[in-house]
């Protein structure tokens, strides 16, 4: 059986926000669709996002980011969960408590006060979604809020690039494709387990 994966990108859609640490997980989304040579991410008005979808080995990723603000993105991507009907659920997002271009993978767990797990939540009620959590660190100094929403760092932003001309990953990213492969492997044996 064909295992549906929707892999989610945490991150504000308003373009001012675009290279922010609090948009991580939207930029780690485009920069793996480019390493995977997806097919160009396509808007849609009904979902309120855009999406790309990849058959790889037998399982079909597809990619999705609302377009919305942070706050409010469970209802666009909740749509996009009905409309894709995935079998598999992960989001990526920000985590100021993660080592700068580190990563950690969660089968569950709580929001930890991110705003965009909050209102996905909301929207989803029962929720069954994996977690990849892109370290962005805290600062040493000044607010939260600021932090998050300053540019990436160069070397952060370098960390989950994938350089085209070269065609290599940064190391957080070869690492985040890693997670995700693995994390699809073994919801792909759950779901051949549960039709036997």
């Amino acid at each position: 059986m064909q295992l549906r994966t929707l892999l989610v990108g945490l991150g504000n859609g308003d373009k001012q926000y675009t290279a922010t640490r609090h948009s991580l997980g939207r930029y780690a989304l485009h920069e793996l669709r480019a390493m995977l040579d997806m097919p160009a991410m396509r808007y849609d008005r009904t979902l309120g996002g855009t999406h790309s979808s990849l058959m790889i080995g037998g399982r079909q990723l597809t990619l999705y980011e609302a377009r919305s603000f942070m706050n409010v993105c469970g209802p666009s991507i909740a749509k996009a969960v009905k409309r894709f009907e995935p079998d598999h659920l992960i989001v990526m997002h920000d985590d100021l408590d993660v080592a700068p271009g580190m990563l950690k993978y969660s089968k569950a767990g709580g929001t930890r006060g991110h705003n965009g797990l909050r209102s996905l939540d909301a929207t989803l009620k029962s929720p069954r979604r994996e977690l990849i959590r892109l370290g962005i660190g805290r600062p040493s100094s000044g607010s939260v809020a600021d932090y998050v929403l300053s540019s990436l760092g160069h070397t952060e932003a370098g960390d989950f690039a994938y350089d085209a001309v070269t065609r290599q990953p940064g190391a957080a990213l070869e690492q985040l494709w890693q997670v995700i492969q693995d994390a699809m492997a073994s919801a792909s044996a759950q779901k051949e387990a549960h039709a036997k």
